[in-house]
């Protein structure tokens, strides 16, 4: 888990300093496109996070089942 949370964490990071330099420098400060990463792509993020635990959660839930 701790694995899948940095992954999606650098991701998301990543994004956000990636949107705001082009916003900067590329797009000179237009009103066209945000600073910020649209809230969307971070609900993204927490949702595939969330799928990643619940995932896990059943796969290693079955195999202590089958272990006793």
């Amino acid at each position: 888990i701790p694995v899948y949370v940095g992954i999606v964490l650098t991701a998301l990071a990543t994004t956000g300093i990636i949107q705001f330099l082009f916003h900067r420098f590329a797009m000179y400060q237009r009103p066209e496109i945000s600073s910020f990463v649209h809230w969307s792509i971070v609900a993204t993020g927490l949702a595939l996070m969330a799928l990643s635990v619940f995932t896990n959660y059943r796969l290693i839930r079955k195999l202590l089942y089958k272990m006793f």
